[in-house]
């Protein structure tokens, strides 16, 4: 392998390495409050609420990109709030989509888990989902790429 080429090579996996970061990072914070805020959903108080609308958009010239609008109105110390949370990160699972819009239907009573500190926050279903947890695997393993590119590329290839 010629000089050019292997310092173009070391190039690339430095870019990429960085790119992995550039990701990683805010990708990190995003789904640590979302894992630490599904976390304490479970503690959160409880209230009946009422399902405004629910539905789930499906463009048909993108298949694999879903839109959960769901809305529902819950009463807190007698000041009325609404929510559009299924749960916190709204990670969901395509496989639920049918029970949900039938679970959460207009008109439907549901139990609304709201946060004590600022009931605008809400959730449908307090709690860290499967979802969650896989979604959690996803920075250590970019993460894990990035310094495998890096060291590749400063060892030399």
């Amino acid at each position: 392998m010629t000089v050019r080429k292997r310092l173009l090579m070391r190039l690339a996996l430095a870019a990429a390495s960085v790119f992995c970061l550039w990701i990683v990072v805010p990708m990190s914070v995003t789904l640590t409050s979302a894992w630490f805020q599904a976390r304490a959903s479970v503690d959160w108080p409880k209230v009946p609420g009422r399902m405004i609308s629910g539905s789930i958009d499906h463009p048909l010239h993108q298949p694999r990109n879903y839109t959960l609008q769901f809305r529902y109105e819950f009463t807190v110390d007698g000041k009325r709030h609404e929510g559009t949370r299924i749960n916190a990160g709204d990670v969901m699972d395509t496989s639920r989509f049918a029970e949900l819009q039938e679970r959460y239907a207009a008109g439907r009573v549901v139990s609304v888990a709201y946060d004590p500190a600022d009931p605008s926050r809400s959730v449908l279903e307090p709690g860290v989902t499967p979802g969650h947890r896989f979604l959690f695997l996803a920075p250590p393993v970019i993460y894990g790429l990035a310094v495998l590119f890096g060291w590749v590329a400063w060892r030399g290839v």
